[in-house]
């Protein structure tokens, strides 16, 4: 879902307008005007259509079920289509993996012998574990162990700040660190709409991020100086993941200078009731449930539950790897995006389609090597 925003100036007053269209590519600011249909896409996909005064509407190709499309300038109409949730509803059906309970426990639906859980302390996931049922998200490969100490894929430390930190922060000074910017830049002189520090709740911590999530993109961009790093946070929604099958990003890779309408993106947020993967040239988009276009399986985020996130992103190598609660997601790992020169890392919600909510962040961390959780 693109969100667009508009602003217009008519007898000196300034009007802030947006709009929103069925494709996943990030919110776009656009002149108002009409706009005509695009063509339908494949099935399962959406595209925008053109801008003012012009017919039809131009699209990338796209993988089935992703919500595949290019916007053209001023696009602000969408065409028919799009990801549809499968009989059965909204639900993280046996086979799937959820995540849930305080510090991100991690457990397997019904039908598959990987996976493990994780406690305060540690994470661990058997050895040589089966997938997580048809379709689920597997365990890292061949089995890791991420308590304190090391994990694979980058050897964790402790999931304290890590010595070497390009960024790190709790937010118990009750302030969001001056490296820590607000986007979209023309938000910020309302920033408080949107982001605020909540000394009611925070992970282990009196202090977390609140962002009153809308319709559109509201995020922190940290400057990370280098395309390679690793990040860690932990995160908490007021919504039920598993009842989503809108699409949203929680936090994302890019070259761009933080304007969501600007550069390459490379997102991790959800989609069909789960976790996902997602670029934003081409909108190719993988499934945590190993890439089917239904609310069944995958990684599910439960409510009110903090998570600990953990991302890797390889610009020059083209790989991306993602774990929730010290375990590797491993149909999100790719090694063909790219290559890019990501330089900064933002955080926070950005929404296409699915419904506005709250989110918190705690324990935000950039390094070098991987931080693990705690």
């Amino acid at each position: 879902m693109v969100l667009l925003h508009a602003r217009l100036t008519v007898a000196g007053l300034t009007l802030v307008l947006v709009m929103a269209i069925t494709a996943c590519s990030a919110p776009v600011e656009t002149a108002p005007g009409g706009a005509g249909a695009g063509p339908t896409s494949t099935p399962g996909s959406t595209n925008g259509g053109m801008g003012p005064g012009s017919s039809g509407g131009s699209m990338g190709t796209a993988d089935a079920g992703s919500d595949g499309g290019q916007l053209a300038s001023g696009g602000s109409s969408a065409a028919s289509g799009g990801s549809s949730v499968a009989s059965g509803g909204s639900s993280a059906a046996s086979g799937g993996a959820s995540v849930s309970a305080t510090g991100g426990a991690f457990s397997a639906g019904t039908g598959g012998a990987g996976g493990g859980s994780r406690g305060t302390g540690g994470a661990s996931a058997s050895t040589g574990g089966a997938p997580m049922g048809a379709g689920g998200a597997a365990p890292g490969s061949g089995g890791t162990s991420s308590s304190a100490g090391g994990a694979s894929g980058g050897g964790a430390a402790n999931g304290q700040c890590p010595a070497n930190a390009i960024f790190c922060t709790d937010f118990e000074s009750g302030a969001i660190p001056a490296q820590a910017l607000f986007f979209p830049e023309y938000l910020r002189p309302t920033v408080s709409t949107y982001l605020t520090i909540d000394a009611t709740t925070g992970f282990n911590s009196a202090h977390s991020a609140k962002f009153a999530g809308t319709s559109f993109s509201q995020m922190l961009g940290i400057a990370t100086g280098t395309s390679t790093f690793w990040t860690r946070v932990y995160l908490r929604s007021d919504a039920d993941m598993s009842m989503i099958p809108g699409h949203a990003t929680y936090v994302a890779a890019t070259d761009s200078n933080g304007d969501p309408n600007m550069g390459q993106y490379v997102r991790v947020g959800e989609h069909e009731c789960q976790l996902e993967l997602n670029r934003k040239s081409d909108d190719k988009e993988l499934l945590s449930n190993g890439g089917t276009y239904q609310c069944s399986g995958g990684v599910v985020f439960a409510k009110d539950a903090w998570i600990c996130l953990e991302t890797f992103f390889s610009g020059a190598d083209r790989e991306v790897r993602v774990f929730v609660a010290g375990v590797e997601t491993t149909p999100l790992h790719v090694t063909d995006w790219g290559p890019y020169t990501y330089d900064m890392f933002k955080f926070g919600f950005e929404n296409y389609s699915s419904p506005a909510r709250n989110m918190w962040y705690d324990d935000v961390a950039i390094a070098p090597q991987r931080i693990g959780c705690h």
